[in-house]
């Protein structure tokens, strides 16, 4: 069987190292006691902090399933209907910016290309479509913007919630966890989420998902009664606030 060069330096590897023991015994017998002392405090170092690894407290892992935990919170609804409401605002608006691009369209065409008339409206119509453009632009971007900053407000009430939950339990580590289901091919986006999963099983017993929703939404709850009808403010960084009323168990 031919022997391959990984294998042959290998080998070679192991000859060297033989030959280089059986040259140390003679090198040994003349060794400076200083050398030897400094290797004693190095191997006494690395037992002490063997030592002090050995003294970590074991991890204690929980699971959340972040999707369920965004989609059942009050805030998050709240905010998708606000959203969804303010877009269809924002739709007629530009339907009606739509419209007048059209009616100047039909009129232009009513006149031969080329004549005054047809170049005045062709004109008006580019007009129209430059501004119609610019609108749908911003929208799109003042959008964009305000569901990243909602979004991010959302994800801080929630690592709120989660870091007063994992302290309470003595959970040192919070990952996010899945459905434990089976999945089929029949959505590609449901296959292409589980494969790409951290977690591929864990005990429901140490999920917090159903706690983090309740006490999360406990607290949103009395947060909006102290402040009215006035939109919610972020959460307060972790450990700037009392703990909230804990939800579940």
């Amino acid at each position: 069987m031919p022997i391959s060069i990984r294998a042959a330096a290998i080998m070679g590897l192991g000859l060297v190292g033989t030959l280089g023991l059986a040259a140390r015994p003679t090198v040994a017998q003349n060794a400076d006691p200083q050398v030897q002392r400094s290797n004693a405090g190095t191997a006494g170092a690395g037992q002490a902090a063997r030592g002090a690894a050995a003294t970590l407290a074991p991890a204690v892992i929980a699971g959340i399933d972040m999707e369920r935990v965004i989609n059942e919170y009050d805030r998050y609804k709240e905010s998708s209907e606000t959203f969804k409401s303010e877009a269809m605002k924002k739709q007629k608006d530009l339907e009606v910016l739509l419209a007048e691009a059209k009616q100047l369209a039909e009129q232009r065409d009513q006149f031969g290309v080329g004549t005054p008339d047809y170049q005045k409206f062709s004109d008006q119509l580019a007009d129209a479509q430059a501004k119609f453009e610019a609108q749908k632009n911003k929208i799109s971007q003042d959008f964009t913007i305000r569901e990243s900053n909602a979004v991010a407000e959302i994800y801080n009430d929630i690592r709120y919630i989660v870091d007063y939950i994992a302290k309470k339990k003595g959970v040192t580590f919070v990952v996010q966890v899945g459905p434990n289901n089976n999945i089929t091919g029949e959505n590609p986006n449901d296959v292409m989420a589980a494969v790409a999963r951290n977690v591929v099983y864990h005990d429901p017993a140490a999920e917090i998902t159903d706690e983090v929703i309740t006490t999360l939404n406990a607290y949103h709850g009395r947060r909006k009664s102290q402040q009215g009808s006035a939109p919610a403010p972020a959460a307060p960084a972790t450990g700037s606030a009392p703990a909230p009323a804990a939800g579940g168990n």
